[in-house]
């Protein structure tokens, strides 16, 4: 059976739905998000967005810690205990007892550092309110129900729990003072979703609450460790790139960078979905003739890039007015994190994964840093412009794929 063969049987499975629930979901509250940005940045103004943009940047950290690179390995434990209800009730149970006490020792942390670093204590309030939603994090069932091929039930929460707080914001948020109002309305969104969909997968799915060997915990640990190093690797060149901004050029260009990188997440989220919703039929068909299917990934890539080139300025004044059309050369460099989501994920989840090399995610991601520093860090400091920082995030993204090559041609995995 040849690669064309695999990919159309495989998307007349129950993956195509799994993919196109899991990229309705990311897309949906893209475009949710989008819509209501010409409203909230006008608003609060480019200042308070951009701290609240630096907020949650600093979230991300802990929400990344917290998630503990657990997604693989519990879709994989899903997939394979797809018929045995007790293995399926101790992984649900392993994944909230680490999520759990991550979330506690986050909290602690977080505390922490409000504590000690000006800039956090003098917003405690909104940095906290943007914090809780690392409780989002804990909650949500997204893993089981990718697992189970049943992403619409994520799908229908998550979508439906961002839309009913779309007329919240346009009633409580009117200036700059409301950047508080504006991130409990999003996080209690977030949260919300959370709480349904994991009553739902109680009360449908047979879930119950189970106890579990300590062996059985340390041993999901061990699986996610890999994931986890990668991870935080990949949020730390991410965020940093964000933090740095905002410390050292200011918090509008923040808020230009976000829209920027808005611009380029929206079709980033569409391609980077097919990898997730593929992962687990690709994993049980154990099949190695991928290379057809990465070729048509660089493809749909350069594709979209060359979309956002002719479109994107047009976007950026539509949604942000003339003091935001800065955000559309940014968006341009950005936009090579298209192609590197899509075909490393490719690598990772079809060749790396499948072969029980995961170490080389974490090797990948571990590239992907430490050349972003080497470049990120001499350019902020000769150029000091938000163009440097960005130009070092994406060219880090081209050494990551460039390595991927590297390795799989030097141990002949594919």
């Amino acid at each position: 059976m040849n690669a064309k063969e695999i990919l159309n049987r495989i998307w007349r499975s129950a993956v195509a739905k799994n993919y196109s629930h899991m990229t309705a979901t990311q897309i949906a509250a893209m475009a949710i998000s989008v819509c209501v940005y010409p409203y909230v940045i006008r608003r609060l103004g480019v200042e308070a967005y951009g701290l609240y943009v630096f907020g949650l940047s600093i979230t991300s950290y802990f929400l990344e810690f917290t998630a503990f690179g657990l997604k693989f390995p519990s879709v994989k434990a899903t997939v394979e205990l797809r018929d045995d209800t007790e293995g399926t009730n101790r992984t649900v149970m392993c994944v909230y007892i680490i999520k759990g006490l991550l979330a506690l020792l986050s909290c602690a942390v977080f505390c922490a550092l409000t504590a000690c670093i000006p800039l956090l204590r003098t917003n405690a309030l909104l940095f906290g309110c943007i914090f809780t939603q690392i409780l989002g994090e804990v909650l949500m069932p997204n893993w089981f129900y990718q697992g189970r091929q049943k992403m619409q039930i994520i799908t229908y929460m998550s979508v439906g729990f961002r839309l009913l707080t779309v007329p919240f914001i346009f009633i409580f948020v009117k200036s700059p003072a409301d950047v508080v109002t504006f991130a409990v309305i999003n996080t209690a969104g977030i949260v919300a979703a959370a709480i349904g969909a994991m009553v739902i997968m109680v009360r449908s799915e047979g879930v119950r609450p189970v106890r579990v060997r300590a062996d059985d915990v340390t041993s999901m640990v061990k699986d996610a460790l890999p994931f986890f190093g990668s991870n935080v690797m990949s949020t730390v060149k991410t965020e940093t790139v964000t933090l740095l901004i905002g410390s050292f050029l200011g918090m509008k260009d923040v808020a230009i960078y976000d829209l920027a990188n808005k611009m380029v997440t929206i079709p980033r989220t569409i391609t980077q979905s097919i990898n997730q919703a593929l992962f687990p039929a690709v994993l049980a068909d154990q099949s190695r003739k991928v290379k057809k299917i990465i070729r048509y990934e660089y493809a749909i890539g350069f594709t979209i890039i060359a979309l956002l080139a002719a479109g994107g300025y047009w976007a950026a004044l539509l949604l942000g007015g003339r003091e935001m059309v800065g955000a559309y050369p940014i968006s341009l460099i950005l936009s090579v994190t298209i192609l590197t989501w899509l075909v490393v994920g490719a690598y990772i989840a079809f060749v790396f994964v499948p072969q029980r090399r995961y170490y080389l995610v974490t090797r990948n991601q571990l590239v992907a840093l430490l050349s972003f520093l080497a470049i990120g860090i001499p350019a902020v400091a000769v150029f000091r412009n938000v163009y440097a920082l960005t130009a070092a995030f994406a060219l880090s993204g081209v050494c990551e794929i460039i390595y991927c090559i590297y390795i799989t041609r030097k141990q002949r995995l594919l």
